[in-house]
This record gives C-alpha cells, structure tokens and sequence, in this order.
C-alpha cells in the first residue's frame, strides 16, 4: 500500500511538471522558424535542447521510480552534430560564467554534419560531465575540445576498441574531451576529501550520478573515463561516442523541402481532428498544426470525438489523439473509430504518448494507430511524423 501510494504521489508531481514544460517546449519551438539574428538562434535551438533534456530526465525518474528498477531506453534518430555541438557549448559557456570559471573551446572541422543517434542522452552526458567537473570549482578555465577518436590514442580501453572494430563501414567515433585546470587559490580552499571526490562524485547539479552517466554511454556503444593529476590541478572527463554517419539524399518525386528533418513541411489544408484532455497542451498543438497548414478541429474528450463523426463530420483525413485521456483513452478512441467507419475511408491516426516503449508501440498498432509522438511536442518532430505517416500510407 505505501509503494503504491508513493507511485500515486510520483505520477501527479510528474504529471503536473511535465504538462506545463511540454507546453512551453512547444510554443519555444515555434520561435524557432522565425526570423533571428545567429546569436538569437543559438539562444533559442539551446533552450529547447535542455528543455527537451529536463523532459527526459522526468520519464527516467518515472520510469527507474514506478519500475523499481533501472529501466532507460535509446531514442536513435538522424541529427546535425555540429548543431548539437553549437547548443552545448552555448550552454557550457553559461555554466561556467555562472561559477566564475573561463571557458575554451575547440572543435575539428571534418566531423560529419549528420548522424544517427540518441541526440537528448549524448546532451544531457556533456552537461552532466560539466557539472561535475564545475560542481566544487570557483577559479580556473574549463576546456571542451570534440575530434574524431583514434584507436590508438588510449591503449587502455582495448575492450571497446575491439567491440566497435567490429562495425561495419558507414560509422564514426567522437570524443568529446572536458577538462577543468584549477587555479592553486582555489585548491588550497578545498579540503582533500573534496578534491579526492572529482569525477567520482554520487551526482552533481545534472540530476544523475557518474555510474548511471556510464551505463547510458554503453548503451550507446561508447565509453566514458575520467583522468586526473596526482596534485588535483586538472581533472578530464572523456567521452567517446559512435555514430553511423547519415548521408541525406533526396527522395525520387519528393520535395527536398520535406524530405529533410530541419525544415518544416506545409500540409496544405490537411483535415484534422485533434483530441486532447489539457486545455494548454491542445491550444499549443493547435497552434503547431496550423502552422504546418493544416486545418484543425479540437476536442477535449473521446467522447466528444466520437460526436463529431457522429454528427456526419466526413472529411477528417487525420485524427491526432492523446493516448492519455479520462474516461475514454486514445486507444479506445482509435478502436471505436475504426470500427465506426468500417464501411467507409478511415482516418490515419497518429497518438501522442508520454512515453514511446515497446509495450506502447504494441498497444497503438493492435488500436490501429499509423504513427506515435512522444511527447513533448515541437513542430519540426510534428512535422516529421505527420510527414511520415502520409508517405507510408
């Protein structure tokens, strides 16, 4: 009965943080297709990243909580490299300003545009190693360098060598290299239990200890070590990450506009039915979709839904539904829908979730659901997925 209540009190708090977050995401990632100088954009690309990091740190606490185990998963998608690089050391910067500490900077030049992999956990890591590093420093320089990884640099991490020597062609490995230098006054006004502490800290201001950092990077097929000076002077945390190399072709008879992930398509008066329970999160959405063209009806119940088709409402050509609502659940609604217009052209369906796991994924394609977001939304991943869905059906 306590471990029940505890969920019950874990699930509200979550569920009251992440509604208002997910909505702010939304509405900062429409600020994001408006016209802004390159500082303005920098600013604005960062503050959707860590919001989007801040989102999934919330489904591990949930997940890890409710589970009661470590339970994390990958969410492997293409993304630009030098764009994440960019938002972090934006952010970085800001870190170390807040504490006092310089901050440099290097990056190689020939590392691919595009990759494919977990964007928000390779963030969240170098903020993570940051804060950590930064977390017991008031005086010194930080210093970030990113560069193609060599087999040959460490020699005492042949075990990972040996497993990514395995890869086939089509991959690349990144290391991104953080070191802290401290100033002598600053050493001499830490205790050596302090020092001693260094990388191998519980856990820093980035929410999750230095362990549970290095599961997710194996995971990922990479590596995470920790290096420092017998005088405590300097302190490096390395990271070492592979990434298949994603190179963008255009697709036969498609647009080039849509076919990449960074713009963001016109759906040219699209039908939608948008169904939503939180009256916030269903204006932003609502927003979102009529800035992608699309021309949107919103409900607030399954019930109300099933109204509307009732009501001899036909031309709905998509339906948006949130997997979560009172009294009748998304999945529910997509069974009655379909049932409901058996005898005519369906709607494709597309279910916004909280969480997008295999148990998830199962229940929507036995529901007869074409796609799922996972929340928080933001237009240009709305984009991507309604795009998507309309190609392969």
């Amino acid at each position: 009965m306590a471990t029940e209540a505890r969920n019950s009190f874990q699930s509200a708090m979550y569920d009251g943080m992440r509604r208002p977050m997910h909505s702010v995401l939304g509405l900062v990632s429409m600020m994001q297709q408006e016209s802004m100088n390159p500082e303005q954009r920098l600013v604005t690309d960062a503050i959707v990243k860590t919001t989007s990091v801040a989102s999934t740190l919330m489904n591990d606490v949930m997940q890890t909580s409710t589970m009661d185990r470590e339970h994390l998963s990958l969410v492997r998608r293409p993304f630009s490299l030098h764009s994440l690089i960019k938002e972090a050391v934006s952010v970085v910067r800001c870190l170390s300003g807040s504490k006092g500490v310089d901050f440099e900077f290097q990056v190689e030049n020939s590392l691919p545009e595009r990759v494919v992999g977990d964007e928000k956990r390779v963030f969240h890591i170098v903020l993570h190693m940051v804060g950590t590093l930064i977390h017991q420093c008031s005086a010194g320089c930080l210093s970030l360098y990113v560069n193609s990884y060599s087999e040959m640099e460490e020699r005492h991490n042949q075990d990972w060598i040996l497993r990514r020597a395995n890869l086939s062609a089509g991959y690349v490995c990144v290391k991104f290299e953080i070191r802290i230098r401290k100033s002598r006054d600053n050493l001499l006004g830490s205790s050596s239990s302090q020092i001693s502490q260094g990388t191998n800290a519980n856990s820093s201001e980035m929410g999750l200890s230095f362990n549970m950092c290095k599961k997710i990077v194996q995971m990922m097929n990479g590596n995470i070590w920790s290096v420092s000076d017998p005088e405590g002077l300097r302190e490096t945390v390395m990271l070492a990450l592979q990434f298949q190399v994603q190179h963008v072709t255009p697709i036969s008879g498609a647009s080039s506009d849509l076919y990449r992930s960074s713009a963001i398509p016109n759906f040219n008066g699209l039908h939608v039915l948008l169904v939503d329970g939180d009256d916030t999160n269903r204006a932003v959405t609502h927003k979102l979709l009529e800035k992608l063209g699309c021309r949107v009806f919103s409900v607030s119940s399954g019930i109300q839904c099933m109204t509307s088709f009732a009501g001899g409402e036909s031309s709905f050509q998509l339906l948006i539904l949130d997997l979560t609502m009172h009294t009748m659940d998304g999945f529910e609604v997509a069974l009655a829908v379909r049932k409901f217009r058996s005898n005519s052209w369906p709607p494709l369906i597309v279910a916004l979730a909280a969480s997008a796991d295999d148990n998830v994924r199962d229940r929507c394609q036995r529901s007869g659901i074409n796609g799922l977001l996972q929340k928080p939304v933001t237009l240009a991943a709305l984009g991507d997925e309604l795009y998507r869905v309309l190609q392969h059906n």
